[in-house]
Formats: C-alpha cells, sequence, structure tokens
C-alpha cells in the first residue's frame, strides 16, 4: 500500500489503479459518504450547479443535513431513494444519484421532490411560508447517452418545473428539478475538447473511471490543499469494507440484471425466429399452391392447343384422303389453300 505522504501525484495514481479497484464516485454509497464527509464541499458543488449570487463564507451560508430526519415509508427507499438532502439558508436541495437510465426512475425521483417538498411545512404553517423557500432537486444520471429518440443527447441539463400548457404560465417558481446527464458533459470535455467551466467540471468529476482520472480534473477544479483531500477522503473511502462490499454487492446484481435481461432477450429472439419460420412456410404454401396452379394451367393450356392442333391437322388429312377438294377444304375450316397445302406436305415427310 501507498505509504501516506504530504501529496499524491500521478505516479501514485497509476500504481493505485494497479493495485486496487477504483470505485465510482457515481456508485450511491461512495456519493453519500464523499460529501457526508465534508459538508463544505458539498455546499460548494450545490452552488455551482444553482448558480446563485450566495455568499460562500461558512459564517453567512450553513449547511444544514437532513437525511436522518427524513421518515422513509419503504425499505426500497430507505436504501436507494434519499441521497442528499440538505438546507443552505432557506435553500432547500435534495441530490439524487442515479445509475440507471432516467426513464426507469424518473417518475419516483419527481415523486420524491413533491414528497420532500411537503416534509418543508410545519403544522399550523401557512401554506405561503414556502414562497420564501426555494425546493431544488438535483438528478444526477451516470448512465444515458442517448435520448428517447435513440439521438445522441442534445442538451446535457433539463430543468422541470409546474408549467401550464395551455397558459404558458409556470405556476411554481419556488420549486423545480435539475436533470444533468453527466455522460453530456463527459462527451464535451473528452470527445469535443471544450473548455468547460466549473459546475460542468463538476460533473465530469463524477464520471472519472480511475484514480488517475479523478486526479487530472481535480487539478482543474480545486487548489493543490482541497485536491490532496479529495483524494485521500476517495482513497479512504475506497478502504472502507462495508462501502467496498455494497459495491461488489450492486457489481453482482447488475451482472444478474444483465444475464437475466439477456437471457429474455435471447428467449424472445428464438420465439420470434420460430414465429417468423412458421408464418414463412404458412406463406411459402399458399405462393406455391398459387405459383403451382398458375404452371399447371399454363401448361395444360399449351398441350391442350397442341393436342387440338395436331387434331385438326389430321381431320384436314383424313378430307384430303376422302379426295374432298382443297378449295372445299379451305372453305369448311378456314384456312387458307396455301396452309391446307403445308399440312399436306407435312404428313406426307
Amino acid at each position: 500500500m501507498i505509504k501516506e505522504k504530504k501529496y499524491y501525484g500521478k505516479e501514485d495514481m497509476i500504481k493505485l489503479d494497479q493495485e486496487k479497484e477504483f470505485i465510482p464516485l457515481t456508485f450511491d454509497g461512495m456519493f453519500k459518504a464523499l460529501f457526508k464527509k465534508d459538508l463544505n464541499l458539498l455546499k460548494e458543488f450545490i452552488l455551482s450547479q444553482l448558480s446563485l449570487d450566495v455568499d460562500m463564507s461558512e459564517d453567512v451560508c450553513k449547511v444544514r443535513l437532513f437525511d436522518s430526519e427524513l421518515a422513509k415509508d419503504k425499505y426500497n427507499e430507505y436504501q436507494k431513494t434519499v441521497d442528499i438532502y440538505v438546507e443552505l439558508n432557506n435553500i432547500y436541495v435534495n441530490v439524487e444519484i442515479n445509475r440507471e437510465y432516467f426513464k426507469n426512475v424518473e417518475k419516483r425521483n419527481f415523486l420524491f421532490a413533491d414528497k420532500i417538498h411537503t416534509m418543508l411545512l410545519q403544522r399550523g404553517d401557512n401554506i405561503d411560508c414556502l414562497d420564501d423557500t426555494l425546493f431544488v432537486q438535483i438528478n444526477l444520471n451516470a448512465v444515458d447517452k442517448y435520448d428517447d429518440n435513440k439521438q445522441k443527447l442534445k442538451f446535457g441539463t433539463d430543468k422541470v418545473v409546474y408549467y401550464g400548457l395551455d397558459s404558458g404560465k409556470i405556476y411554481n417558481s419556488n420549486k423545480f428539478v435539475y436533470v444533468k446527464f453527466l455522460e453530456y458533459y463527459r462527451d464535451l470535455y473528452y470527445n469535443k475538447g471544450e473548455e468547460l467551466d466549473e459546475a460542468c467540471l463538476w460533473l465530469v468529476l463524477f464520471t472519472s473511471k480511475s484514480f488517475l482520472e479523478m486526479y487530472n480534473i481535480l487539478g482543474k477544479l480545486f487548489d493543490e490543499e482541497k485536491k490532496e483531500q479529495f483524494i485521500r477522503n476517495v482513497i479512504d473511502m475506497n478502504n472502507d469494507e462495508v462501502i467496498f462490499q455494497d459495491w461488489e454487492l450492486e457489481k453482482l446484481n447488475e451482472l444478474v440484471k444483465y444475464t437475466s435481461e439477456k437471457n429474455l432477450k435471447a428467449e424472445a429472439m428464438r420465439e420470434g425466429r420460430a414465429e417468423g419460420r412458421a408464418e414463412g412456410l404458412a406463406e411459402g404454401r399458399t405462393e406455391g399452391l398459387a405459383e403451382g396452379l398458375a404452371e399447371g394451367l399454363a401448361e395444360g393450356l399449351a398441350e391442350g392447343r397442341a393436342e387440338g392442333e395436331k387434331k385438326f391437322k389430321e381431320t384436314i388429312i383424313n378430307m384430303i384422303h376422302e379426295n374432298i377438294s382443297i378449295e372445299m377444304i379451305s372453305r369448311i375450316t378456314g384456312k387458307s389453300e396455301e396452309e391446307i397445302l403445308e399440312i399436306k406436305k407435312s404428313f406426307e415427310k
């Protein structure tokens, strides 16, 4: 293990990546532990995302963590839903980190935002007291790269409010949700090479896939002292047995889920192939029958015409043998005298 030193450098990060698995900052346990360990760091992150003109000094802008005060209604909610909930003076902020597609969690997250917002009211409070507060949910989504139309995300942030489709009115400007797609900002940083501001660099930081990558982004976000403290906190949490076991369990659950979905997809494909084969055979038989009938009819007509033509010619020859004149045969059959003579020659050969 790397010995304690004043500052960690790139070489230390490379060695750490060789020795240890990097637990993603988007992992629920890591994310909560990181910010609950340093509430001033959490305050800095939140204010960077809200773009509010707030005095950052500790004696003015105080941060209070609410998580332990929230009543959880369900076991799943107890385990998963509450990530970070804090108060910054009269600003109430819920931060949610999602490691699955947003469409799978959006209803749950929006409903939870409503629940927390109503909890700001104490018994006997007038509803108008909410006018003096600001409630924000910051939804950080670590998975989505494409929108519902399978197109690459065009916007990294979506602001959700109560909006009247007919009136065009925003009905509650003191409560809204920021939906932030982390992969969008990662793409800007790595693939498009854009210079990002502090708020966007925070979002790229959360997508780090190694100690070295995290170290490089921190160098653009913090000074040496804050960078060092952040790194030390992450290393401590990577060494935390509870966080590590929870991460191993999540990986196992994801593997089971992936395997199950893969098996379901394979089964659906097999059923689809079988159904398609049956339909194809049925359609092929129908088309084959139609083609067979058409070919049989055509062949029958051709054979019938040939047989009729042969009988017709034999009749003409018999008439000639009965010494009926060529002129009379022409009148009876409708054939020209030249055609009758040709028929006579063909039978004489």
